[in-house]
């Protein structure tokens, strides 16, 4: 079941093809609409690099430096999920829980 309040955003960094490579997956799925999942519109892609909270809060408050890191976040902006490396399998669930999809597409992803 979508849980459209939940938000999806990943922290990366430059020249980091794990990065990349979460970037095309997301890139790649449609929503509801047909058009494909934009970066900063459907969810957010933040350079850690280049956002010091960003970075603080992956490595102080998560405890991890490897990229890229997935955050799945209630209405609240609670921390529901996080996992780091490219996961296929936890975008597509949180994709899907996020309701980024639409109803339709999120049973088939």
């Amino acid at each position: 079941m979508a849980d459209s309040a939940a938000t999806l955003t990943i922290y990366s960094k430059p020249a980091c093809v794990q990065c990349t490579g979460t970037l095309r997956h997301l890139e790649s799925k449609k929503n509801a609409e047909g058009e494909k999942l934009k970066a900063n519109k459907d969810f957010d892609y933040i350079d850690a690099t280049q956002d010091e909270a960003a970075f603080d809060f992956i490595a102080n408050t998560l405890g991890t430096r490897q990229m890229p890191v997935g955050v799945a976040r209630d209405e609240d902006g609670n921390v529901l999920d996080w996992w780091t490396g490219f996961n296929p399998d936890k975008l597509d669930e949180w994709v899907g829980k996020a309701g980024l999809l639409g109803e339709k597409a999120a049973v088939a992803a």
